[in-house]
């Protein structure tokens, strides 16, 4: 990867000093010294690259060692790092509590990542930390992170946030008897189906009586029901979506939370747009029309409508995402249009759903990418919390930055925080009606084989209740014939409010809607139903100021909730929920009910969108959302693939489909998902337990247009893996780690396309089992076997160069080489250019420097080294440093590289050893008047900064002082020199211990 921009053309010693305040053990003086003025330079640049290293104030200036491509990783690491809120809560082990609060087996990931914050902050070594523990966890909770490829940060950021949330979840148990739980319905498709419609008809005909503030407090509490969180507490807002029809004014609305806000990036006629732009673009008034017309719920049919958002509450946190990457089905695109955005006060009450709410942010961190979607690099600046210092987090590497610096074309992720001063909107938690606070789930036998009841509790102006129901029934009989389903919806009032009370309900009118045969007519019924009852309440509350209780009141607020009843007909079943948990749900379910716009609101973490009413008129999924043609499945419980028309319907246009972490154990039925979406160029099964599935060859023809195959922990046996690359004949990118493999079984057959294979974690120590990757794929190009505990390369050049003749990139992290001869073996891959050898026994006793510089000095033809670019200065220095760096070893043990080497530079003399390490403090007289005191002073701080440290010591405001600095050792030549640049670093005064400032009032 292409390093950060800013460069120096000085080399500084990596490693640290011994002491938390080291003093130069030669000292660098601007008159008295001998040393030249470009070694001055340096000691000053040195000064910024190593001052959090010297620091014990300076916490939290730690790096992060780069495991191989995951800059992207580390990256939003540092900037949650700095995130003040989160890190408290790490280090006080506050998560501990809930944790333990939780009872949770698998709470590894908020572990390790609590883990690595504590040693980031509290650790008093200067070496750069490594997070290969983190990302073993990481990469378990989400298997795309498995291996060593680019990855998205913005996407790393939502798993790790979901991951996180999911660990801390205050709610154990989530509520099931509610209208936005159906989990504990029977499992029966149609029923189901009809049952979401019913629903959705419910919700959104007590939401048009509600305003909409009490409506969004209503849903972000039904929200915290199910995801509750110090996680959630810190990010997650709620974003408000009104859909107004353009033909009868109609204007509904729904409310989704949000963990960060995607923002494309404003087009205008010159290079440089502002945040304020992008924000504007994000929530301007757009148009559907044509084929994006949704149905109006007023007008009955489909109109073209207009859609807007805004904001209904505001996290402390704001993630605001930078849309620089844009997809296309050829190639991705970057755009590096320079945004602007204010390190302060960003003010966002534009985009409030309510104009008296305040938000204004503060910037705290910046994830940047630098280069091209072919190849970049991910940094971070970040604002550190104790000090209000920014700093460049590059990998390892931790700099100083100005705060003027931060604002650049490379930034991708913004982080805000809510400032003190900003008063936060909150959500008022009581409610006059509320849920009960069990679930309504009763059974009464009767001659029905099941009967499932929607209820929709009201309360009125008097106390007076009215309840509306739609009850589906279907006999045994029926049932056996094929026959008609029968929905029954009464609506009535009574005077207690409680439907279940023991008087019973007062009719006061009923509704019965006849037969049905299809669930989408059943669906009509139940709508016409609740359109009844809302015709009731439309005269409004000043003609039911006098109501008796025979008569429907207004609506004011409702509490909803869903009872069920099901069994055969000669006994009671009350059925439960964890019957279709282990029976798995189908692929076309899980759609369903994902892309549904009643579930929308309650879905989180990574893979939000907008709801766009589209699909086949007539469909039981004609409300759904457009799927995105990435489609992400991952830990659904899927078994199996459902109606085959409708996955061919509905995915046709998918292209990358993940279903990692599900139930399917059976090949046929993934054929028969695959099979229907004949655009597939991307499948992710990880995490599936198909190591028992036997995969016949009439089955993977269906996998045929299959280029890119994650089997990540599958266990699936090499005859699998065999079938697989001869009935894939474009195969270029396979994937098959954690499979436990220890060796390789031969195929008669070989796969020429394939161009890439990750085969990290496994037990793949025996080069005789590596070796045969080359006859089974001849035109491999990146092989990547991290983790394997490779113990040595045993092949000759010769074989090396037949069996590999087209690699390009090796990855041998955590691998057992232990000689620089299995090093050197590298050199004859032909076309061989990127290597990764980090974590590795022969690397052990070496300093980071020395690593890096001896491999580099024994691999010529490598340009890219632990996904770093070599720079040919870099190759130079490192070459002259190889010969220096075995100028004492005797004659016999000098390698055959050093002679090389030595006939392209000569035998070089050693370096002068002179220690350009720059002091952080100095202690120097402050003189004020007759006032004299010793004063330790810092730095690498400015003039401005010296003179507040100095208020209390001369009891002066900072605008009454002058600053004098007197060099003691040529005072008597050129006297006193004033510090008049407020924003000048005392470091290019050359301060050192006993030297004088003297501080005049201004008045004088």
């Amino acid at each position: 990867m292409p390093t950060i921009r800013q460069s120096y053309t000085v080399t500084v010693p990596e490693e640290p000093p011994a002491s938390a305040f080291p003093f130069l053990k030669q000292e660098i003086r601007r008159k008295s010294s001998a040393v030249s003025g470009s070694v001055l330079v340096s000691a000053f640049v040195g000064l910024l690259i190593n001052q959090a290293k010297n620091s014990k104030s300076a916490q939290g200036l730690v790096g992060l060692r780069n495991l191989g491509n995951t800059c992207f990783m580390n990256s939003i690491l540092q900037c949650l790092s700095n995130t003040q809120q989160l890190r408290d809560y790490c280090l006080h082990n506050s998560h501990r509590r809930d944790l333990n609060n939780n009872s949770r087996t698998n709470t590894a990931l908020m572990e390790e990542f609590a883990k690595l914050i504590q040693t980031l902050w509290t650790s008093t070594s200067s070496e750069a930390v490594s997070p290969s523990e983190f990302k073993t966890q990481i990469q378990k909770y989400a298997p795309r992170f498995v291996g060593y490829n680019q990855q998205d940060a913005q996407e790393f950021l939502r798993f790790l946030l979901d991951g996180l949330h999911n660990e801390v979840n205050r709610v154990t148990v989530r509520p099931r008897a509610t209208m936005e739980d159906l989990d504990h319905l029977p499992s029966e498709p149609q029923l189901r189906a009809v049952f979401q419609s019913v629903r959705a008809r419910c919700m959104n005909m007590f939401f048009l009586l509600s305003r909409d503030d009490e409506k969004g407090k209503r849903m972000w509490n039904k929200y915290l029901e199910r995801e509750d969180s110090r996680i959630v507490d810190l990010f997650v807002g709620q974003l408000k979506s009104s859909l107004t029809c353009s033909d009868c004014g109609y204007c509904s609305t729904v409310f989704d939370p949000f963990w960060d806000l995607s923002l494309p990036i404003a087009k205008k006629g010159y290079g440089e747009v502002s945040l304020m732009d992008c924000m504007r673009l994000f929530t301007k008034e757009d148009v559907l029309d044509g084929d994006e017309k949704p149905t109006c719920y007023r007008c009955k049919a489909r109109r073209k409508c207009t859609k807007k958002f805004t904001i209904q509450k505001f996290p402390k946190i704001l993630v605001l995402h930078l849309k620089r990457f844009s997809e296309a089905r050829i190639r991705t695109s970057k755009l590096s249009t320079f945004v602007s955005f204010p390190l302060k006060d960003l003010d966002l009450r534009e985009f409030a759903s309510e104009n008296s709410i305040h938000a204004v942010y503060n910037l705290y961190a910046v994830s940047n990418h630098s280069g091209t979607t072919m190849g970049g690099h991910y940094t971070a600046y970040c604002r550190n919390p104790s000090t209000g210092e920014w700093h460049t987090f590059n990998d390892s590497r931790v700099t100083p930055m100005s705060s003027s610096q931060v604002r650049t074309s490379d930034a991708y992720v913004l982080f805000y925080e809510l400032s003190t001063s900003s008063r936060m909107y909150n959500f008022c938690t009581s409610e006059r009606n509320s849920r009960p606070n069990r679930a309504a789930v009763t059974y009464h036998p009767s001659v029905c084989g099941y009967s499932v009841s929607v209820c929709c509790v009201t309360a009125g102006m008097r106390g007076v209740a009215v309840t509306a129901g739609a009850t589906i029934t279907r006999t045994p009989e029926r049932e056996r014939k094929g026959g008609e389903w029968l929905i029954k919806a009464v609506f009535w009032g009574h005077d207690n409010g409680n439907p279940f009370a023991a008087s019973g309900p007062r009719d006061s009118g009923r509704a019965c809607v006849g037969m049905m045969s299809s669930p989408a007519r059943l669906s009509e019924a139940a709508a016409h139903t609740m359109q009844t009852l809302q015709n009731s309440c439309d005269s409004g509350p000043e003609k039911h100021a006098t109501a008796t209780s025979d008569s429907p009141p207004c609506l004011t607020s409702m509490s909803v909730w869903l009872f069920c009843r099901c069994g055969p007909a000669d006994g009671e079943v009350l059925w439960d929920g964890a019957m279709e948990q282990a029976e798995g749900r189908t692929f076309m379910q899980v759609i369903s009910e994902k892309y549904s716009p009643e579930n929308f609101p309650y879905r989180r973490g990574p893979g939000m969108g907008v709801v766009v009413p589209a699909g086949p008129q007539g469909s039981p999924m004609k409300d759904r959302l457009n799927l995105p043609s990435v489609l992400v499945l991952n830990g659904c419980g899927i078994s199996s693939a459902g109606d085959e028309s409708e996955i061919a319907a509905f995915c046709a246009h998918v292209v990358e489909l993940d279903l990692s972490d599900n139930k399917l154990q059976d090949w046929q039925e993934i054929s028969k998902i695959v099979s229907n979406i004949p655009n597939l160029d991307f499948l992710n099964l990880s995490s599936n337990p198909l190591s028992e599935a036997v995969l016949e060859r009439s089955c993977a023809e269906s996998f045929s247009r299959v280029r890119r195959l994650v089997l990540n922990n599958t266990r699936v046996s090499w005859d699998t893996v065999h079938t697989f690359t001869g009935e894939i004949p474009e195969l270029e990118q396979l994937f098959l780690c954690l499979n436990e493999y220890d060796t390789v079984s031969p195929s008669t057959v070989p796969c020429p396309s394939l161009r890439l294979l990750h085969i990290t974690d496994n037990n793949l120590q025996d080069w005789n089992e590596v070796r045969k990757f080359g006859v089974l794929f001849p035109g491999l190009e990146s092989l990547i076997l991290a983790n394997n505990n490779l113990a040595s390369i045993e092949d000759s050049g010769d074989t090396l160069r037949r069996l590999f003749p087209s690699l390009r990139s090796i990855n041998l992290h955590n691998s057992g080489l232990s000689t620089w001869e299995d090093i050197e073996k590298l050199n004859f891959f032909p076309k061989l250019e990127d290597v990764r050898v980090q974590g590795i026994p022969l690397l052990q006793t070496y300093t980071n420097t020395e690593r890096r510089s001896l491999i580099v000095a024994h691999l010529p033809s490598v340009s890219m080294l632990n996904g770093s670019v070599v720079t040919d200065g870099e190759r130079e220095d490192a070459e002259r440093f190889f010969i220096r760096y075995h100028l004492d070893y005797p004659e016999e043990e000098l390698p055959y590289r050093y002679h090389c080497l030595v006939t392209k530079y000569g035998k070089l003399a050693p370096l002068a050893d002179i220690d350009l390490r720059p002091r952080c403090y100095a202690k120097v007289e402050v003189h004020c008047e007759d006032k004299v005191e010793l004063v330790s002073i810092r730095l690498d701080q400015t003039v401005a900064e010296l003179k507040k440290q100095l208020r209390t010591v001369v009891q002066l405001p900072t605008n009454n002082m002058r600053l004098y600095y007197i060099d003691k050792e040529v005072a008597c030549v050129f006297g006193p020199e004033e510090m008049k640049y407020s924003t000048r670093a005392l470091h290019s005064y050359s301060i050192r211990d006993g030297d004088e400032i003297l501080v005049v009032p201004k008045s004088k």
